[in-house]
């Protein structure tokens, strides 16, 4: 990851802004190269033989070009009331990154409608604080997976990334 940070670093500050591409072997390394700094390279070559890893990048670029479609639109609510509805499984997902206030899931019961649940990044007298873990929910309700695609909390996997 280093190698390819410098890289991206280097050239983010090129004032004849030259274009960056990095040679790959892997779609694992095109992710990467494309994500270093959170900016990324321009783009990736693939230089393999393997039709499989050319579908796996096709696959990689379908949803990094999902993810660049405009955000959701956010709106601010009000709780007016809440039910006990009895006891179920729950989710809880932790990722691979520090969360902040603020910083969360969109999870909800309808597709369409979504809240944000924070993640454990606040102190409670009850547990330590948990930056990385959201404790989503049951496990019928609806999160925004990559891609922006909506999915249900019960078929989130190791390593899928989550909005």
């Amino acid at each position: 990851m280093i190698p390819a940070e410098n890289l991206v670093a280097a050239f983010s500050s090129d004032s004849t802004r030259a274009t960056l591409l990095a040679t790959v072997t892997t779609s694992d390394s095109a992710e990467t190269m494309l994500g270093a700094l959170e900016v990324g390279t321009d783009g990736v070559v693939l230089r393999t033989e393997s039709p499989e890893e050319a579908r796996r990048l096709a696959k990689v670029m379908q949803e990094r070009h999902a993810s660049d479609q405009p955000t959701l639109e956010m709106q601010t609510a009000v709780v007016t009331r809440v039910e006990a509805a009895g006891v179920g499984d729950r989710v809880c997902v932790d990722t691979c990154s520090v969360l902040h206030p603020g910083e969360g899931l969109l999870v909800g019961s309808f597709a369409r409608t979504m809240f944000l649940v924070h993640s454990e990044c606040a102190e409670s007298a009850y547990v330590a604080s948990r930056p990385f873990r959201i404790n989503a929910g049951p496990v019928h309700s609806y999160l925004v997976g990559g891609g922006g695609k909506t999915r249900y909390l019960s078929e989130l996997c190791t390593g899928e990334q989550v909005r």
